[in-house]
């Protein structure tokens, strides 16, 4: 990439059920968006079209640690160049490494995070709309990539805590943001 596009990209953070995929939707649909799921990357690194979680957060551990980080700044990169359109939103950095990848490419990248209480994480992976599987949440939320998450929030541009509002009210919040 020797020349900025003129694509925003937005990094979307947090730990386990805070809501990053549903504001990664709800930003899809308010700005004609490009998701980029990391969950997809790590598939299509794999060759696997589906993993349960916990053989997904073995793989990206993997993934991390052979490269530094480095895997989702490549995939960015790769989805800048091919995207007509004006926002990226990456779903989800969930280290630091990550993150500073990220932002050393030639890009205007903001990290919204989102953080929100044990309990309401805990109940929101336990409801029949999660995307989880048999792995427990206590088991999930000790990986060694979840534990470094809620990290992120320290070097965020916004941080907003889920716990008590609509995805709406999320969306909204994030939205005014970017258009600032």
């Amino acid at each position: 990439m020797t020349e900025a596009p003129d694509v925003r990209v937005v990094v979307v953070s947090g730990p386990i059920c805070a809501g990053k995929t549903s504001l990664a939707r709800a930003l899809q649909t308010r700005f004609d968006a490009e998701i980029l799921s990391a969950r997809a990357e790590l598939l299509r690194l794999s060759d696997h079209s589906e993993m349960s979680r916990g053989a997904l957060l073995k793989l990206g551990l993997e993934i991390e640690s052979s490269t530094s980080g480095k895997w989702i700044a490549d995939a960015v990169r790769s989805a800048v160049g091919e995207t007509t359109r004006p926002l990226v939103v990456i779903d989800a950095a969930r280290t630091m490494a990550q993150l500073e990848g990220i932002r050393s490419l030639p890009l205007r990248t903001q990290c919204v995070h989102l953080t929100s209480s044990y309990a309401v994480r805990r109940a929101r992976y336990a409801s029949p709309a999660s995307d989880t599987s048999a792995e427990s949440f206590d088991a999930v939320s000790a990986h060694p990539t979840e534990t470094g998450a809620d990290d992120l929030r320290r070097v965020a541009e916004l941080v907003i805590d889920t716990s008590h509002l609509a995805l709406e009210t999320v969306a909204s919040i994030a939205s005014q943001f970017l258009v600032d």
